[in-house]
């Protein structure tokens, strides 16, 4: 599973290679709404995978993304999160076994206290606090947003959410480069991403 900012810069990576003309803000607003769930912390497993659409399986998990695309009303708040789900589905498939290993087998302290795979993610999402693509284009975004309610996430639990990343989440980073994740591996994963929209027909032509 990847991280807040790890979600928005591989959403900003796939919507840039499939020329995407619709609604930035809430496309935005839909790549991170099934994390929502967790805004009052971490949310049991039977929540968080309804949330996520997810599937015990990643080529079924795939599907159930592409699923729920078709049973929506198919607005970017949707694409978004189909956007998040898929990275989420991507990112465990391909690269979350590096992230992990790769830690294990360094010394680098786990600052946040979390796991050392989640430690990495956070670390990135930490670097990335005053980069240009995030003040000056993906955060004014997020901020015009306008919370609601897409597939079993609410308008309200969404709009809490938008805040806490907006207001605080970042400020209670712990300072710290990452060993594995970089802006090119989650460049890599907005690719695949991309990929997959077109693959099962998500908000993209094949």
């Amino acid at each position: 599973m990847a991280s807040t900012m790890m979600h928005l810069y591989a959403a900003r990576e796939a919507a840039r290679l499939a020329s995407f003309q619709g609604d930035a803000a809430q496309y935005y607003l839909g790549a991170i709404a099934p994390d929502s769930v967790n805004v009052d912390g971490f949310a049991d497993k039977q929540t968080r995978w309804r949330a996520h659409q997810r599937q015990e399986h990643i080529p079924d998990w795939y599907r159930s993304v592409a699923a729920f695309y078709r049973r929506s009303d198919r607005g970017d708040l949707a694409l978004g999160y189909c956007v998040h789900c898929m990275t989420d589905a991507a990112y465990d498939l391909l690269f979350g076994d590096l992230v992990w290993e790769g830690r294990k087998a360094s010394a680098l302290e786990d600052v946040h206290g979390v796991g050392v795979g989640w430690d990495d993610c956070y670390r990135f999402d930490f670097t990335q606090r005053d980069a240009s693509w995030w003040t000056q284009e993906v955060r004014p975004l997020l901020q015009a947003a306008r919370p609601a309610g897409v597939g079993p996430v609410p308008a309200e639990l969404l709009g809490r959410f938008q805040a806490e990343v907006l207001q605080r989440y970042l400020q209670g980073l712990r300072a710290g480069d990452p060993l594995v994740v970089s802006a090119h591996l989650v460049e890599a994963l907005g690719r695949e991403v991309y990929l997959l929209l077109r693959e099962h027909g998500i908000g993209v032509k094949a």
